[in-house]
């Protein structure tokens, strides 16, 4: 007698944040630490032969400038065409993409996590399947409130999930401890 055991489905959870992340630092009109958001505009400044950039951040409580250092003492002809004529227009995509780096933006304080995420499901979560979370953009959220915001569910509900072995964070020996961590790229769950 053969015995064919069928491998749990597969779905994607993909995250994305609609903005990029903001910057906590501390605000010279402010005398506090707060969100910097980015403008979405560059400064450019030129010195003899060499190019300076920076990304302009306003304080979001008072509107105070600070300048996040994105090229310093390059030539132009060291940048790509496309990213110095970005950078001399102001290309709304191309300070989106600096926006988002975050070893940039980690080199400069502490990044705010994103209030709002968008969570693509590809399929509902029904009896036993796999899950595999595509976080590229590197968004910072516990793994519980990922699942229940996926789930339309609350953390608590998640946390009883695991507890009752209907969820599992695979490659981790404790779940409950994995739940409360940022979650991972390529994160995965198995649904009992």
């Amino acid at each position: 007698m053969v015995t064919t055991t069928t491998s749990p489905i597969q779905h994607l959870w993909t995250l994305t944040s609609p903005l990029p992340p903001a910057v906590l630092r501390s605000c010279r009109r402010c005398h506090r630490e707060r969100p910097f958001d980015s403008s979405g505009k560059f400064r450019l400044n030129a010195n003899g032969r060499r190019l300076d950039a920076w990304l302009i951040y306003r304080c979001r409580r008072c509107g105070a400038t600070w300048n996040l250092p994105v090229e310093d003492r390059v030539r132009p002809r060291d940048l790509a065409p496309a990213v110095l004529r970005g950078y001399q227009s102001t290309c709304p995509t191309l300070a989106s993409q600096v926006a988002r780096r975050r070893s940039l933006l980690e080199r400069f304080g502490r990044l705010e996590a994103p209030q709002e995420v968008e969570i693509a499901v590809s399929g509902a979560v029904e009896g036993r399947c796999d899950v595999v979370i595509d976080n590229a953009g590197q968004v910072r959220w516990r793994l519980d409130r990922v699942v229940a915001h996926a789930l339309g569910t609350t953390r608590s509900e998640v946390g009883r999930l695991a507890a009752g072995g209907q969820l599992a964070v695979l490659g981790e020996v404790r779940t409950a401890k994995a739940l409360r961590r940022s979650v991972q790229h390529r994160q995965r769950l198995a649904f009992r």
